[in-house]
């Protein structure tokens, strides 16, 4: 099986970053193929620049996604990890939603998101 597992917690040292961790290993022991990538440290932008909006119905240059794109068409299965924060995913995880849960090309009806499979939410508790 071909996984893409995406993680998007901001700390190194979290229970999401355990999670996302043991996911990834786990693929990989029982020899699963796991392209892993952290949105964080990847430095993944979720804004909408100005001039992508203005193009937003045109052909759209896709050089700094390219790779993100390969990986997901690639991917049997999407496992993402994440904390839910105020009731929903960190927001650049939205981005990342808003960027890649669309057709995979205008002459498609394959969304690039169409092998979405599985989903970790990592819940925490209210510290004092």
């Amino acid at each position: 099986m071909r996984a893409a597992a995406r993680h998007s917690h901001p700390l190194d040292k979290s229970f999401c970053q355990a999670l996302a961790d043991t996911a990834a290993n786990t693929l990989i022991e029982v020899k699963h193929e796991c392209r892993r990538v952290n949105l964080y440290r990847s430095q993944f932008s979720p804004l909408l620049t100005p001039a992508e909006r203005a193009s937003y119905y045109a052909s759209f240059d896709a050089s700094e996604v390219t790779k993100e794109i390969e990986d997901l068409l690639w991917a049997e299965v999407i496992v993402l990890v994440f904390p839910t924060w105020w009731f929903g995913p960190p927001a650049i995880l939205k981005g990342w939603f808003d960027r890649f849960g669309r057709l995979a090309s205008r002459t498609t009806t394959r969304p690039i998101l169409a092998p979405f499979s599985r989903v970790c939410i990592g819940y925490g508790k209210w510290s004092r």
